[in-house]
């Protein structure tokens, strides 16, 4: 963020911009580096779909990536494209071939939602951090990351209720709601 540091992926490499030296070198082949705001951590996407969070001040101090990793979790399916943070570093966002949106919270410990959105190549947080602004194969868009915002568009497409097989697989406990219910009418 201060612009003190870049990072370049293939092998990622993080490079101090006012001397052009090396300073850190976490993973042979990661997508979609990010730094949190305060520039404190780091954090990229490996080509098998896991999400690497680093100590980025313990990395500057010479750490050894395993020293300064906090924490690696699975967040893709495929190959994993972009991560982002929002302007606050309360979440983290991926995406990629994946065809899912998922928000993590800031240490990537719980996931707090996935949308599925198509392949995606680009990401980000808008800045108010309440919508992800994407990009993929048909074209850039605008992502409600409110669950009531989503609901809405949800319940605006429905045509149909659930089979009484449906009912069964999701509402074993009994209560399968009619369209009018779900649709958010009744």
């Amino acid at each position: 963020p201060s612009g003190d540091y870049v990072a370049v992926t293939g092998p990622t490499q993080v490079y101090d911009t006012r001397t052009g030296d090396l300073v850190f070198s976490p993973d042979p082949w990661g997508n979609g580096p990010a730094f949190s705001p305060d520039g404190s951590r780091f954090a990229i996407l490996t080509q098998s779909g896991f999400a690497h969070l680093y100590d980025f001040d313990l990395a500057l101090s010479g750490a050894s990536p395993e020293e300064a990793l906090i924490r690696e979790w699975q967040v893709l399916d495929a190959t994993g494209l972009v991560v982002r943070g929002t302007e606050d570093g309360s979440r983290l966002l991926t995406g990629g071939m994946d065809e899912r949106l998922v928000v993590f919270d800031r240490d990537g410990a719980e996931t707090l939602m996935r949308i599925p959105t198509g392949p995606l190549a680009t990401i980000d947080f808008t800045s108010d951090g309440r919508r992800a602004l994407v990009s993929g194969i048909d074209g850039p868009r605008i992502v409600p990351l409110d669950i009531e915002a989503l609901l809405t568009i949800a319940r605006s497409r429905l045509t149909r209720g659930f089979t009484p097989a449906e009912c069964a697989q999701f509402f074993p406990e009994g209560g399968c709601p009619a369209i009018e219910e779900l649709r958010g009418l009744a």
